[in-house]
């Protein structure tokens, strides 16, 4: 059968259970256990990346910004004997430009992120964002720094942090 998952009661999973995307076997104060509403609903909530990419496509899609907006977008380019291939993880297109969104929740942002946004949002044009659930001054100063020489903007995601992203968005297309 099914397996039943146990978390602590907080309004994001009661939200989710409101939204039908969990199912509710019994809630206690302190704890709901639930089951996944189906296979689509668990591949997204198992993977907190993921949730993420879905949480910024949904942000940039909704801010009625962007004329297009499309997540997990496969490209190869490079050497056609040894290409290199990326996954973008949001892509948002106004007019002309395009933002590559890499969206990271590691705790640590390393400079191997912020070369692979680089590289591949250069090499195709657009303007290269990493998105992570935390503000950038949160990163460490060469970071920050290596970030800024390679004009990649980094910008936060959080619940209420939807118009950040979607500012951080719009000052890099003006």
């Amino acid at each position: 059968g099914e397996t039943i998952k146990h978390a602590p009661a907080s309004p994001l999973l009661h939200a989710l259970l409101r939204a039908g995307l969990l199912l509710p076997e019994t809630e206690t104060e302190d704890t709901v256990s639930f089951r996944f509403a189906g296979g689509e609903a668990a591949a997204l909530l198992e993977s907190p990346g993921r949730l993420f990419e879905t949480m910024a496509f949904t942000a940039l899609r909704d801010s009625g910004v962007f004329d297009d907006v499309q997540t997990g977008v496969h490209v190869t380019w490079g050497d056609p004997n040894k290409p290199t291939r990326n996954e973008i993880d949001v892509i948002a297109v106004r007019g002309m430009t395009a933002l590559f969104f890499s969206c990271k929740t590691n705790q640590k942002i390393t400079r191997e992120y912020l070369y692979e946004i680089d590289a591949v949002s250069s090499h195709f044009r657009a303007l290269g964002v990493l998105c992570c659930p935390w503000e950038s001054d949160q990163l460490d100063a060469p970071l920050r720094s290596r970030a800024e020489s390679q004009s990649v903007s980094v910008c936060a995601l959080r619940s209420s942090a939807k118009v950040r992203i979607v500012s951080s968005g719009i000052r890099k297309i003006k």
